[in-house]
């Protein structure tokens, strides 16, 4: 029985607006990973079938009642606001439609709560969690068939303007990280979908339940003891045989630092909230080893590496020295140029649209992304915003740190991924890896507050 829906039956119109939002919902990751434009098309249609659905006083008790929701409530008031800010100052009617569209795409914790609403059922969710794991498959086959990119040496950046979050290695590491994140905390979630337990033979469905509940450790004296199910082992060497590959690709092929260090520090915060002991020891290892073998055979992590040490070496000398000598492209730099511009307007910043104007004219290489978000916000909403942030942020971390399996190592996973990459990159604001991001963030909210009404 649906726990949230409660009350007369509403009408036939509303039903069937609130189930093509769940449709559209459920192919929104798949969508999000191969084309822009047809996932901001897909975002518009959710939001008006959601708003045409009703269930306003289920929706309206959700929120009330959801710890995480209700702390983020303040960080999307006061961005929503930027759009009249940015109306009410600069005074170009365009500037409304402008800001609306920049917020829409750049501060999405708003989605996060509408999608919320549409994953109260166990089956959306499974079946959501299952079309990302597809989402990821097919972007795979399409690379492939259209691209031999993914071949080591020499790597390319792909511009393939259909392939969304292919088009940038940040992007597209950050999507294997999340990937991965799916297949340590949540295998197989396919087995729980209705229509595909009626195909599957019982013996697949229990391999595959038994395969999710196996860790890494006790793949390695699985094959010495009594199986109770014949395909659990392969579906093992399947899970994690991905995880694997996923490791493999980032500190092999793939030269985004920022993906390689969120591999690195989601799977060590998962070890340390599973035993802090031997939990913090494996961490430890599994670094060292993954750094070590990386930097002795992959001539990509190699070079990156070298870029990282000069880079620190050069800003390092510029500020003992304070000269503005420091030529490098990399993020230190870019820092370094917008940090006079938050110091201006340290408290309620720049406004979106004037923020923006503030990156192009302060940075020499006219990017208009600083490379990390929490300065991002620090620029266009000032400490206010980065406050309220980071509130949402370290309490989304710390309930998901005393919730319960496997949704409290999905929770950390997530949150951690967003830390990491929001220090060097735009977690929420890039459009591609970010639209991923909105999903879990709505499916983990409505996790935290069923298992609430349960305790």
């Amino acid at each position: 029985m649906n726990t949230f829906f409660y009350g007369d039956e509403p009408p036939h119109w509303q039903n069937f607006f609130h189930c093509a939002a769940i449709r559209l919902a459920i192919g929104y990751p798949i969508v999000s990973a191969i084309s822009i434009s047809v996932s901001d098309a897909f975002s518009v249609l959710i939001l008006i079938c959601w708003f045409l659905s009703g269930h306003w006083r289920e929706r309206f008790d959700f929120v009330k009642h959801n710890a995480l929701i209700l702390v983020s409530l303040p960080f999307i008031v006061l961005t929503f606001s930027g759009i009249f800010r940015d109306w009410a100052i600069m005074g170009d009617s365009k500037i409304f439609l402008e800001s609306a569209r920049y917020w829409w795409g750049h501060y999405p914790l708003f989605f996060s709560l509408i999608l919320a609403t549409l994953f109260f059922k166990k089956e959306t969710r499974n079946t959501v969690l299952s079309s990302i794991n597809l989402a990821i498959l097919l972007l795979w086959s399409l690379v492939l068939l259209f691209s031999f990119d993914l071949l080591p040496e020499p790597y390319r950046v792909v511009k393939l303007s259909s392939l969304n979050l292919y088009r940038n290695t940040i992007c597209f590491g950050m999507g294997l990280v999340l990937w991965a994140g799916l297949w340590i905390c949540v295998p197989f979630t396919s087995r729980n979908i209705p229509f595909v337990r009626r195909l599957l033979p019982i013996s697949l469905l229990l391999g595959m339940k038994e395969a999710s509940r196996t860790s890494l450790l006790d793949l390695i004296f699985f094959p010495f003891r009594q199986r109770r199910y014949a395909l659990t082992f392969y579906l093992l060497l399947l899970r994690w045989g991905i995880i694997c590959f996923v490791g493999y690709y980032l500190f092999w092929l793939n030269p985004s630092r920022t993906a390689q260090m969120s591999f690195l520090g989601t799977i060590s915060v998962l070890l340390l909230s599973w035993d802090w002991k031997k939990g913090g020891l494996l961490a430890v290892m599994i670094c060292v080893v993954m750094v070590v073998l990386a930097q002795s055979y992959s001539p990509i992590f190699e070079r990156k590496l070298d870029r990282t040490i000069t880079d620190i070496k050069e800003f390092t000398n510029d500020l003992l020295h304070q000269t503005d000598a420091f030529q490098s492209k990399d993020r230190l730099m870019l820092w370094k140029e917008i940090f006079p511009s938050i110091c201006k307007k340290p408290i309620l910043g720049y406004g979106m649209e004037r923020g923006r104007n503030e990156v192009l004219t302060q940075i020499s290489s006219k990017r208009v992304d600083p490379h990390n978000e929490f300065i991002n916000i620090a620029l266009e909403f000032g400490l206010v915003g980065l406050v309220l942030f980071l509130s949402w942020l370290l309490f989304f971390f710390n309930r998901f740190r005393t919730s319960i399996p496997p949704w409290k190592y999905l929770g950390l996973f997530i949150a951690t991924a967003i830390i990491i990459d929001s220090m060097y990159n735009g977690a929420l604001s890039y459009n591609r890896e970010s639209h991923l991001f909105c999903v879990l963030i709505g499916i983990l909210y409505v996790v935290d507050r069923q298992h609430l009404l349960k305790k």
